[in-house]
């Protein structure tokens, strides 16, 4: 038999939130921290 995925609430909004969060910091990684070692590695 298949097992049932059965998530509280709480654990479905924590999953959410990663969801929420990976793309920001995708964003902030791509705009300060990649060019800053990139600086550093050109120097």
């Amino acid at each position: 038999m298949r097992k049932i995925n059965t998530l509280t609430l709480q654990q479905k909004e924590a999953r959410l939130a990663y969801w929420f969060v990976i793309p920001t910091f995708a964003i902030v990684f791509g705009l300060v921290v990649y060019p800053a070692l990139y600086n550093i590695w050109i120097s």
